[in-house]
């Protein structure tokens, strides 16, 4: 059940002065009812730019999704969008009204914490998506203390290499590794993984050692794709810089530990996260490049959607993974 479902039945609505407290209120509106509903709608629609998406997300028809705004506009004596065919933009009323639903919607769902006794017995689906060799290698170490905290709460844990939507989906928290794209939704550092070049002895004992990453061209590459199939760059650190390596893939694979297996078998060298290295590495089966030189570092990010409205399974998995997953990296 949603905040706004669950509290519609303690408070079946919120009145609103009729004038003043909305930047270009229209003349003639009377005292209204705002009910939660309305305002999880308004901000679904912000966040995904989209009547569509917003219906689609809350499980709505795109017809009464359309026709709870235009009410809920009429309600307010003010327009809340201007709508084109291709965008969806906030008029300044609307952006009052978005910034007044974020702060309330968390307050409600903080009252219903506290209501219902679930500070540490939290309720409902939490689902993280993580790239499928992030949430295998480290995820697996930590998730049962993290249940254990909060055995109320289900759990749905998606990873692949294929990224969804974080809102057309119903993500609630994504990892990602990459470069940020969307400046729409929220980033949260929660730490740094250094990445190195491996090769196992096999292969340089055929191919020879390469001495520095231009030297690269000339080996045998095993590159990792992105989610949108597209090989990874290969960046290095030299003299305080950061540089792209010129080399082309012989072998490309969707997942780092299908190039770590590759590597290992003698088939090429790859850039790896150290941490997926330091048990091959301790065995035999891989060596590290060029003396542990030209490491690089990528930021480790948890994205959810809202800027102030953040439901607490959210912000309980958030400080969970501040204090876990990145103490053991």
């Amino acid at each position: 059940m949603t905040p706004g479902a669950w509290l519609n039945m303690v408070i079946s609505n919120i009145h609103f002065p009729a004038r003043g407290s909305i930047p270009g209120k229209l003349p003639g509106a009377n005292t209204m009812k705002i009910k939660l509903d309305d305002m999880e709608l308004f901000v679904a629609i912000v966040d995904t730019c989209s009547i569509s998406a917003a219906a689609e997300y809350l499980e709505l028809p795109k017809s009464n999704a359309s026709r709870q705004l235009k009410q809920l506009e009429e309600a307010l004596g003010a327009r809340l969008l201007n709508r084109t065919t291709r965008s969806l933009e906030l008029t300044e009323a609307g952006k009052t009204f978005y910034e007044g639903c974020q702060q309330m919607l968390e307050r409600m769902e903080c009252l219903q914490n506290r209501v219902q006794g679930k500070r540490q017995g939290l309720t409902g689906r939490l689902t993280v998506f993580s790239p499928n060799d992030f949430v295998r290698l480290l995820l697996r170490e930590h998730m049962a203390e993290f249940a254990k905290l909060y055995p109320e709460l289900e759990l749905e844990f998606l990873s692949g290499a294929t990224k969804p939507h974080l809102l057309h989906d119903k993500i609630d928290v994504m990892i990602q590794v990459d470069n940020l794209e969307d400046s729409s939704y929220i980033a949260r550092k929660i730490t740094k993984v250094k990445s190195g070049f491996f090769a196992s002895p096999d292969y340089l004992a055929r191919k020879g050692e390469p001495r520095s990453p231009t030297a690269l061209v000339s080996h045998d590459c095993v590159m990792e794709l992105n989610q949108d199939r597209q090989v990874r760059s290969w960046l290095y650190g030299s003299h305080g810089e950061q540089k792209t390596a010129d080399v082309k893939p012989r072998y490309r694979c969707d997942s780092a530990i299908l190039v770590r297996t590759l590597v290992e078998q003698g088939l090429g060298v790859a850039q790896l996260p150290n941490f997926m290295c330091t048990s091959s590495v301790a065995a035999g089966t891989l060596v590290e490049l060029f003396d542990q030189r030209f490491k690089t570092e990528n930021d480790v990010h948890a994205i959810h959607s809202s800027r102030r409205y953040v439901p607490e399974k959210i912000k309980a998995f958030l400080a969970f993974m501040d204090n876990a997953i990145a103490k053991s990296l």
